[in-house]
């Protein structure tokens, strides 16, 4: 042993000669002074260059150089090295008790324990065992990690020291220098220890602190300086680390394994150290994290020291600390309990808004329940025209109607009849075909007409232009309404289709109530309401189904004929003072058919009857004697105007076109129309859409419209001799400016409606076309308020939904059938490298399983799109209402209910995180992704008309989500110019914030590979395999709000401007 001391000193007084010669060189980050060294604790060995650890003493009073060691890095714990007492630790750097401070500084501040300073300040000195740091304070863990005790099985140890102010170290800057000691204010040197050897150094800068108060209360002096045990956290931006080569770790061992030289060295910042009262503290940075779990290198049994004055502890106490609760919240959960509190807002405000909307229009309710009276209205048109581009002209259209899913032609009513494709009228230059040519009629109050022609002749055409009906072509002419006794006011126009859409869950009754409580104005109690919709009930004769339901083609409900008069009660329910009806005898037997015109005919029968118009495609004798006026069309041009009965008969045999004896008047006017050489004997010129010329001969204008200019004359000074109510003219344009509801009768200053000039008009319509920009919100003239849309609607979708639950219940069956079957596949699983791979594979097969089922809501709504378009058009609500109550009463009970179902099943049955507010960021994050989906599915159907397109495209869209959702393809290796997709995914967010959420609850991953038990952070794992980002769950909570926020702003544009019907 003497030997080894004499080679020790001689070593180092060689060392010491060689230095003297050259500029100093300093280990362990020393810094020069002179010709020695200033060390950090535990290697200021006298005249050292900080290579060598001390062996025994105390930190201020340093023994000589440890001996021995593998390589000659010194031993601590080899020969006697023991520490003085009242100090531990490798290099003997920590104190443990007062007396020990007080022993070791004595000679450098030359006072006792206790001394007074002028400024009355306790200068006694303690030594201070908390995590806190007041001055500069020591730190000697044990490490003891499962990774590394298999590759280093013997006893591993770190030393910290942490520098905040070492100018408050007792004896200033004195102390330091004399006792070899480097100083630096927010400063980390740490060294780790193995078998007492020295294996590799870390140092630390611009290092801040925050002391954590874990009591009520800190004790201000004491003999130990405690405070209560208040824990630390030390944030360092900066760092570095040195291996010793040629260590055991550092490439000193036997294995190539142990060699952790490379992994040492570029360890970088930044670092954070908590120590906390349990004598526990954590060494965390990014790969220690990855490697090792959340809280890093983790440090037990820790022994704290710093040497300090009374004062410096009393002052830090009420100024340096900070407290901050366990309970505080993080900056991503406040920012997620803003926005939804910014959603209730949001909600309560509408709420709010509808409850003051709903309580202005009942103001005035009329108790007595009186309703407006109808009737007594007539229609008059003039050179009513309509043509359209041919759909074959351009290829951008045939694709975008390809796409719409409309098969390659226009989605128009007129094609029903041929009167697009089969009509015979010639395409310009320009690629436009002419439908209907100069038209002109005029049906007096109560009046009951009907329009006849072939196949294509432009009866739907011209049914839909008098019902105010959006055309996708182009419309000209003129249509206005007379009121007989003079009035002003808004003339209500019904229209039936052809086709019978309606609830086919709700009854009859129901149906006719569901119209009458939002085509009644708001201002009408309920009770009335339902009796207006009692008495159509009657009046149509269904009081014997009035409580069966309506049906569909899987479920058998009304006959055919019932389902027309039902559709047209649900016109009558308005009280309309004109009726429009496409073909209503369609698809009806004889008998049926004759039922059905003989009640139109007493409809409009009576001082104030209903103006009825109806296209009529191929009438018995009986059908067309019943009608007062009749419109026969051709080819899109018409060829009589007049009354019925005999009439129209008479004035053909004028042209020569003789009718066979006991032949039916209607087929013999089908049979003319559609009969070239017919038309040819007929002179008529057609120009564009300008008026038809006709020769001179024939019946006087009361019975045919070829003197229209002399009936309008003669007209214009029979109404003014009269006073009666004349023509006030509305200028058809494309999109019409107002609604069917909506046409205005204006009055002069005498009372009387006021024709307005064709100048004005032309003025009207040109201001008109200005205001209907593309842009526009479209107007909405519903009778009833938002708030009262929303609840009658919700009140039939609910009905529906208790109605038909195979819907409901398959959702919830096999929700729990396939959560299940999933949590049986991944059934418990465990915490190795496979286990692993199978957690994250359950969250993804959880979301898989959400995008496929969110499928059903694409097709649900194809299904009511139809019955949407109809009550749409005929402005039973607005497009906002029914959207809302549609996402209310699909969203939660298809698709949030079933979804948290399948959630919890899979959640508890694999096994994961087992933390409530984990269970709960989970929760939200599924519930997140599938609203997304839910809405991202409405989107497709209502943008598309053929639910086989939407539903490949949302296939496709789906498996581009799981391709780019990570679990299948590493997102780091996809090559860049594919690699931007990856931000479309909604999938791989969700799984990335399903999988961080799961990993950040700590887990481990404990494995043995070829016989090496491993453990390691699964953090690491998540980066490697999948390239997930282990601070990014709240940006993905963030995305996928965005992308609810994005799909649910285009839903509403798609629905209020492209979801409408166009015919």
């Amino acid at each position: 042993m003497p030997s080894v001391w004499s080679c020790a000193k001689l070593l180092i007084l060689s060392r010491g000669l060689l230095l003297s010669a050259q500029a100093q060189t300093c280990s362990n980050y020393g810094t020069s002074s002179a010709s020695n060294c200033l060390c950090p604790p535990g290697f200021n060995v006298p005249s050292s260059d900080c290579d060598l650890p001390i062996c025994g003493w105390n930190l201020y009073e340093p023994g000589q150089a440890a001996p021995g060691g593998t390589g000659g890095f010194g031993n601590v714990s080899a020969g006697d090295c023991a520490c003085a007492s009242g100090w531990t630790g490798p290099g003997c750097t920590v104190c443990q008790t007062s007396q020990a401070c007080s022993s070791s500084l004595e000679k450098y501040i030359n006072s006792t324990n206790s001394l007074s300073s002028p400024g009355g300040l306790n200068t006694s000195l303690t030594c201070s065992t908390t995590p806190a740091v007041y001055s500069a304070s020591q730190l000697s863990c044990s490490v003891i990690q499962a990774t590394l005790q298999a590759l280093f099985p013997g006893s591993s140890t770190a030393t910290i020291t942490r520098s905040l102010n070492s100018s408050l170290t007792p004896g200033g800057a004195n102390t330091l220098t004399s006792s070899g000691l480097i100083g630096g204010d927010g400063q980390v040197d740490m060294q780790l220890w193995y078998e007492g050897v020295e294996q590799f150094y870390c140092r630390a800068t611009q290092c801040t602190q925050n002391i954590n108060a874990e009591s009520s209360s800190a004790s201000a002096s004491g003999s130990n300086g405690n405070a209560n045990g208040n824990s630390s956290t030390w944030n360092c931006p900066k760092m570095e680390c040195q291996c010793r080569t040629n260590t055991l770790m550092c490439g000193g061992g036997s294995s190539p394994s142990q060699n952790l030289t490379g992994a040492i060295n570029t360890l970088s910042g930044p670092l954070t150290i908590d120590c906390f009262a349990s004598n526990t503290c954590n060494f965390k940075q990014s790969f220690l994290v990855a490697l090792f779990g959340s809280n890093g290198l983790e440090l037990s049994s820790c022994s704290f020291g710093e040497c300090v004055q009374q004062y410096v502890i009393d002052q830090a106490l009420g100024i340096t600390s900070t407290t901050s609760s366990g309970n505080a919240l993080s900056g991503g959960v406040i920012a997620g309990l803003a926005v939804v509190g910014a959603i209730l807002l949001a909600i309560i405000g509408v709420i709010i808004w509808g409850l003051m909307t709903r309580r202005r229009a009942r103001r005035e309710m009329n108790a007595m329940g009186d309703l407006k009276a109808s009737g007594g209205v007539g229609i008059e048109w003039k050179n009513v025209g309509y043509a359209v581009k041919s759909t074959h002209t351009s290829w951008a259209n045939s694709l975008h109607n390809f796409l719409k899913g409309s098969g390659g032609s226009a989605d128009r009513k007129d094609e029903k009849d041929g009167s697009i494709e089969s009509a015979n009228t010639p395409i310009n230059s320009s690629g436009i075909k002419t439908v209907l040519v100069s038209s002109s009629g005029s049906i007096q109050p109560g009046g009951f007409a009907c329009i006849l022609g072939p196949s294509g002749a432009g009866k739907s055409t011209l049914v839909d232009i008098l019902a105010g009906k959006r055309k996708e072509g182009t419309v000209k002419g003129h249509v206005g309404f007379t009121k007989a006794d003079g009035r002003a006011g808004r003339v209500r126009v019904g229209y039936v289709d052809q086709a019978d859409i309606l609830s086919p869950t709700s009854t009859v009754l129901e149906t006719l109530i569901f119209a009458a409580q939002l085509r009644l104005p708001e201002s009408i109690p309920s009770s009335v309401k339902i009796e207006r919709a009692h008495t159509v009930l009657s009046q149509l004769h269904l009081d014997h189904i009035a409580h069966t339901r309506i049906g569909s083609s899987e479920h058998r409900g009304i006959s055919g004929g019932e389902a027309r008069r039902v559709s047209i009660g649900i016109e009558l329910v308005s009280s309309p003072d004109i009726l429009v009806l496409d073909e209503p005898t369609s698809g009806l037997d004889s008998v049926s058919a004759s039922r059905l015109v003989r009640l139109l005919k007493s409809l409009s029968e009576g001082e104030k009857g209903t103006t009825i118009v109806a296209s009529i495609h191929q009438p018995s004798s009986a059908l067309y004697q019943a009608f007062d006026q009749v419109i026969l069309l051709s080819q899109g041009r018409q060829l009589y105007f007049g009354k019925g009965g005999n009439h129209p008969k008479a004035f053909f045999e004028k042209k020569g076109k003789i009718c066979p004896g006991g032949y039916n008047i209607a087929d013999y006017l089908l049979e003319i129309a559609s009969s070239d050489e017919g038309l040819s004997s007929i002179s008529i010129s057609q120009d564009g859409l300008g008026a038809i010329q006709r020769d001179g001969s024939g019946q006087s204008s009361e019975t045919s419209m070829e003197n229209a200019h002399t009936h309008e004359q003669e007209q214009e000074q029979e109404q003014d001799e009269n006073s009666l109510s004349p023509l006030t003219e509305k200028n058809i344009t494309y999109p019409p400016t107002s609604p069917q509801t909506g046409i205005l009768l204006k009055q002069n200053g005498t009372g009387r409606a006021s024709r307005l000039s064709a100048n004005a008009n032309a003025d009207t319509n040109a201001r008109n076309e200005g205001e209907n920009k593309w842009w526009k919100w479209p107007a909405s003239h519903c009778a009833t308020t938002f708030l009262t849309q929303v609840e009658i609607l919700s009140g039939r979708e609910w009905r529906n939904l208790k109605r038909d639950k195979t819907l409901l219940i398959a959702h919830l069956f096999f929700s729990c059938l396939v959560g299940v079957f999933a949590g049986g596949l991944y059934y418990k699983v465990g915490i190795t490298i496979a286990g692993f791979q199978n957690r994250i594979g359950s969250l993804f097969f959880l979301g898989s399983l959400i995008a496929f089922s969110s499928l059903s809501a694409l097709y649900n709504l194809v299904e009511v799109r139809g019955l949407f378009l109809r009550e749409r058009a005929a402005e039973f609500y607005s497009p906002q209402a029914w959207l809302l109550t549609r996402v209310i009463f699909d969203v939660i009970p298809l698709r949030l209910i079933p979804t948290i179902l399948v959630a919890i099943i899979v959640y508890f049955m694999v096994g994961l995180s087992h933390d409530a507010a984990r269970f709960f960021k989970f929760l939200l994050i599924i519930v997140e992704f599938s609203m997304g989906m839910t809405l991202f599915n409405f989107l497709l159907a209502c943008v598309f008309r053929n639910g086989g397109v939407a539903i490949l495209l949302s296939s496709l869209c789906n498996l581009f989500l799981m391709t780019y959702a990570g679990f299948f393809v590493n997102i780091g290796q996809i090559p860049p110019v594919l690699r931007w997709l990856r931000y479309f995914s909604t999938l791989g967010y969700t799984l990335e914030a399903l999988s961080v959420n799961e990993v950040g609850s700590g887990l481990q991953i404990v494995d043995s590979l070829n016989g090496v038990k491993v453990e390691i952070g699964a953090t690491i794992i998540m980066q490697t395999l999948f390239g997930f980002g282990m601070d990014n769950y709240y940006r993905d909570v963030l995305v996928l709000f965005a992308f609810i926020a994005g799909f649910a702003i285009l839903l509403v544009l798609t629905v209020v401007y492209l979801l409408r019907e166009r015919r």
